[in-house]
């Protein structure tokens, strides 16, 4: 798997632990891009439940301890962009969720170079990027809670799938292939598991599962998927998001399963059959215990008061 980001590094243990994290994952990371100034972003995830016991949760974008604001997202400079396109390898798919000029010339990059380029807009921002970006997009995917059907089919031109999730209701795509009077919503009802912790990251672990499914075969492979593939594709996705909803956080699962479980595990979500929790394994625990021993709001760090409480755990 290769990577492309933009993270800047110096002092920042935010950093650390995302290198260190996606090493343990086997993740390619020659192409991670680190700057000598700045912060990488953190995001504070809140898990709570509501008077009839279901799960819910909330981000913070400030310290808990210090209730200084953290630092946030931040696009790659278009000049760095440019520079890293001479060394990427042969490309088989580009994801991208915010748009920025860097992003869109890596977009139209990818597209030159035959891989698939899916879009997932949580918002429209700048009204001509995000034309542009739909314009050069094969797959896009929204969740109904953030835009609508209105916001993206009207606009989109050579967009072959479009997918819409819609939570408990499942999801519905638009297979553009084909003359038009046969391009019709195709709706899959979700998959279901015994205990929900936490949905967070479920939306993710769906993108992923469709990224896996869809494009690692590049543009040429997924012109070629028949119906019955894609369908099978999409039925896959939502139960990795089903799946994600046993364990709390965005990624917990990946620390609790192996790869064998894990494959026994979305087979029994896909069939209907009861998922057992997993037993912790040693990955998670050195991953919290390492959280524990050091806070990452740099406020906090700086300061003479000793935190007793870690900023993000």
């Amino acid at each position: 798997m290769g990577l492309l980001s933009y993270s800047p590094i110096e002092n920042d243990r935010t950093a650390e632990y995302i290198l260190n994290d996606l090493k343990n994952c086997n993740v390619y990371t020659d192409y991670i891009v680190q700057e000598s100034t700045g912060t990488s972003p953190i995001i504070i995830e809140n898990i709570h439940h509501d008077q009839n016991g279901q799960e819910k949760h909330s981000f913070s974008f400030r310290c808990p301890c210090c209730k200084q604001r953290l630092p946030s997202y931040r696009p790659i400079p278009a000049k760095l962009a440019t520079s890293l396109v001479e060394s990427l390898p042969q490309p088989q798919v580009f994801f991208f969720d915010r748009v920025s000029r860097a992003a869109l010339d890596l977009a139209k990059y990818y597209v030159e170079e035959g891989g698939v380029v899916f879009f997932e807009p949580i918002s429209i921002g700048n009204p001509e990027h995000f034309q542009e970006a739909l314009e050069i997009s094969h797959i896009v995917k929204y969740s109904q809670d953030r835009l609508s059907e209105k916001d993206i089919i009207p606009r989109i031109d050579k967009t072959i799938l479009v997918i819409e999730t819609m939570g408990d209701l499942g999801l519905r795509y638009l297979n553009r292939c084909g003359q038009p009077s046969s391009q019709k919503w195709v709706t899959l009802r979700p998959f279901h598991v015994r205990q929900v912790r936490d949905s967070a990251g479920s939306g993710d672990w769906c993108t992923a599962g469709l990224i896996h499914m869809l494009a690692s075969q590049g543009l040429a492979g997924f012109q070629n998927l028949q119906p019955a593939e894609l369908t099978n594709a999409m039925q896959f996705s939502q139960a990795l998001g089903a799946w994600n909803c046993m364990y709390e956080g965005a990624r917990g699962g990946m620390y609790k399963v192996n790869k064998s479980d894990f494959h026994k595990i979305i087979d029994s979500v896909t069939h209907g059959l009861d998922v057992k929790d997993v037993v912790l394994n040693s990955l998670v625990v050195e991953l919290k215990k390492l959280a524990l021993n050091k806070s990452v709001c740099f406020s906090c760090n700086s300061s003479k008061k000793r935190i007793s409480e870690p900023c993000l755990i």
